[in-house]
């Protein structure tokens, strides 16, 4: 009875020391960086809280000294995010000034001194270099920090150094690597991205007509995986997965698809499992035969891919007999390449490992030469639905060449698109070779297809890059290494916990 009444006390005097701190916890919007050089004249706000977005209607940013009208705000600040605002040509004084950020109540929740202003106490002061003063605040220390650096900021983006922090140029980079030009490189402002758009030349284009902020800590994660999640890898598929994203990316932009030859197309929705999605999301579906192009709208996200109208489908199979017209496939093709992702070489041997394509598939085509694009050597191997990596051993090479592989996959009639290219360079032959070692090649070379149940460690370390980089640290039992305080103690003590 004592016990459970002294838990009671204990639990009361808990509950009044708690309530002050609980109060404090809410979204910290600080200036973060800002510029006072013409003609373009901004400051940069960044939300402290990695839990909520904040609304600044009704906020306000005013600079004291040089007589300018406060400049009033609108707009999302996101998660652990930034925004900026543009102020009018002459608003900051470059020689020093005094801007007060001010809340929707008028109360002033954050002020910045620089230059040749310096009012002391808590204010934190930059001091000018030049004429013109930019600057840049240290993110991870929020209201309570001022660690400035004075330089030019990086507007709209967070400062490399940030631990969670990612180069635009990395990202363009991986991008590129995939072969797809974007204009993402060229934002001047990240958290005013405009006219923002991803192109590969022979197979389709992803525009954007609204503005987008990337600074959300899950835009972070997900733009660093972007190369993964952007699908412009076969004719007449176009993807983005970006379901983590939905509130940032969640609008309406404009898909073509190049070198499309149907009679009269139609888009078939998938959702990011695979499963059949929602066509209702189409809309302005344009296709222009003799540019073969076909352009719609998507409400949101997915992955599209262009198909023959079963009506088309219907009259060229009926005027098919017609000896003018030729025999069209209808089979269903692949839709997607296989990623050719390891090659394993002996002297006269090379065995690749690549993904399975499973939607439509009887059987896959390896080609093969010299250099890349040449074809002079070709096998093919019937393979349906495999659930695992697919190998196959070519046998009878040159030692101490290289050649250049790709593999694509095909449905009866209805053949896929290419994979990537993979260079391999067969081993030196040897006049005398040790018995052990010629056993050991002799073992391992194949004349038929092999199949892995189970994926092989380049194979997972190839899945593993496609992961976002966010998931929390753990120690070897899967529990936070974080030590219990003496907090968490009393609270468990009260709750009956040991």
């Amino acid at each position: 009875m004592l016990k459970n009444f002294s838990r009671s006390v204990l639990f009361l005097c808990l509950l009044f020391l708690l309530v002050p701190i609980l109060s404090k916890v809410k979204a910290a919007v600080v200036i973060n960086e800002f510029s006072s050089a013409s003609p373009t004249e901004w400051v940069e706000l960044f939300n402290t809280d990695a839990n909520n977005s904040v609304n600044l209607t009704g906020y306000s940013i005013t600079e004291t000294t040089g007589g300018a009208a406060p400049l009033s705000l609108s707009g999302t600040l996101p998660r652990h995010g930034m925004l900026t605002f543009s102020f009018p040509t002459g608003s900051l004084p470059d020689a020093g000034g005094i801007l007060i950020l001010k809340d929707a109540s008028g109360a002033t929740i954050h002020s910045v001194s620089y230059g040749n202003q310096n009012p002391g106490g808590s204010i934190p002061h930059v001091d000018a270099p030049s004429a013109t003063q930019s600057a840049n605040a240290k993110e991870s220390g929020g209201a309570n920090s001022y660690d400035w650096s004075v330089g030019t900021p990086n507007k709209g983006w967070c400062d490399i150094s940030f631990p969670q922090c990612i180069s635009v140029a990395d990202i363009v980079s991986r991008i590129n690597s995939e072969g797809v030009n974007t204009n993402l490189g060229d934002q001047e402002d990240m958290s005013r991205i405009t006219g923002l758009y991803f192109e590969r030349t022979d197979y389709g284009k992803i525009s954007f007509a609204s503005e987008i902020n990337f600074t959300d800590k899950d835009a972070m994660s997900w733009l660093s995986n972007l190369d993964a999640k952007l699908d412009l890898r076969n004719r007449g598929t176009i993807g983005l997965d970006a379901d983590a994203v939905k509130a940032i990316i969640n609008t309406r932009a404009t898909l073509t698809m190049y070198n499309i030859t149907f009679n009269n197309p139609t888009i078939k929705v998938y959702n990011t499992d695979g499963t059949p999605g929602e066509s209702s999301i189409i809309s302005n579906l344009t296709y222009n035969k003799s540019a073969h192009t076909l352009t719609f709208t998507a409400a949101h996200f997915t992955t599209f891919k262009a198909v023959e109208t079963s009506s088309s489908s219907s009259s060229s199979s009926s005027s098919s007999s017609s000896s003018s017209n030729p025999p069209r496939c209808s089979a269903e093709a692949p839709d997607h390449a296989p990623h050719l992702f390891q090659i394993d070489t002996t002297k006269e041997n090379a065995t690749l490992y690549f993904t399975p394509v499973n939607n439509a598939v009887s059987y896959y085509f390896i080609a093969y030469g010299f250099k890349p694009g040449d074809e002079r050597f070709g096998v093919s191997f019937p393979q349906g639905y495999y659930d695992g990596v697919l190998s196959y051993t070519i046998n009878c090479l040159s030692p101490n060449t290289t050649y250049y592989f790709k593999v694509r996959a095909g449905h009866d009639c209805a053949p896929g698109d290419w994979s990537n290219t993979l260079a391999a360079t067969t081993k030196n032959k040897r006049k005398t070779i040790n018995p052990t070692t010629e056993k050991a090649i002799l073992k391992k070379s194949s004349p038929t297809p092999k199949l892995s149940p189970f994926p092989t460690t380049s194979e997972q370390n190839y899945k593993n890059r496609k992961k976002t980089l966010s998931s929390p640290s753990t120690n070897h039992l899967g529990r936070s290494s974080q030590k219990i305080s003496f907090l968490q103690k009393i609270i468990n003590f009260l709750l009956g916990k040991k």
